[in-house]
């Protein structure tokens, strides 16, 4: 992929660690990644960053994925991104996804092939 297809990619997750390893394998496929740890985080580099994709956990603190959805689906131009929820929430947490308007549920653990493929199919390069 080269820079005229770089695919910006935000990516919310509170485990430090989870973050960083997404983050890094993300980067080494060749997307342009910001990492945020919570849905607070997010919310505000999302408006500023103007994400291709959202890559989001469910279960963090300060402001929880659903709520970031939520707010994230109120915002002119925000309101059109692709969300991928990454999380290990069972049928209910689905449910309540599908009427936030989300394009991908991944459940952890998942495979890098299989976040880059969620990825990619629902990327649109600026």
């Amino acid at each position: 992929m080269d820079e005229s297809e770089e695919v910006r990619v935000l990516l919310v997750e509170d485990n430090a660690r989870l973050r960083s390893t997404v983050r890094e394998l993300l980067c080494w496929q060749g997307y342009r990644v910001d990492a945020v740890a919570d849905g607070a985080e997010a919310l505000a580099a999302a408006a500023a960053a103007r994400p291709d994709v959202i890559v989001t956990d469910l279960d963090m603190p300060v402001m929880d994925g659903a709520t970031f959805i939520q707010r994230c689906r109120g915002l002119p131009g925000l309101d059109q991104v692709p969300i991928i929820v990454m999380s290990a929430a069972e049928q209910d947490s689905l449910d309540r996804l599908a009427a936030a308007q989300v394009s991908a549920y991944l459940v952890k653990p998942f495979g890098v092939a299989e976040l880059t493929s969620a990825i990619d199919r629902r990327a649109t390069p600026c």
